[in-house]
């Protein structure tokens, strides 16, 4: 564990205070690469625990989903999160989004 004896001083799961907080120096936050990649004030920090991912779900009513306006809202949306993908990922260079 990376903070070993230390305790807490701040935890969230708001990753605007995460941010906030990296950049103020009050310690370390676990950040998407997108996010902190090109900030100057950030350093990374290299750890042996594997690379945390999450699931994005896009919810709608079977319905809905089926008119032709939303479904093409929905395909679209897909189509910018599949494109994006790569901005997410940990070893993607800077600026990698579409």
């Amino acid at each position: 564990m990376l903070a070993g004896e230390r305790g807490f001083t701040l935890r969230s799961n708001d990753i605007t205070n995460l941010l906030t907080a990296a950049r103020a120096g009050l310690g370390l936050a676990v950040l998407p690469c997108a996010v902190a990649r090109n900030d100057p004030k950030l350093v990374r920090v290299p750890t042996k625990l594997p690379p945390l991912t999450r699931e994005l779900w896009l919810l709608f009513h079977r319905d809905v989903g089926r008119t032709p306006a939303v479904r093409a809202v929905i395909d679209h949306i897909i189509e910018i999160m599949t494109q994006a993908r790569a901005a997410f990922r940990e070893d993607s260079p800077p600026g990698a989004a579409a």
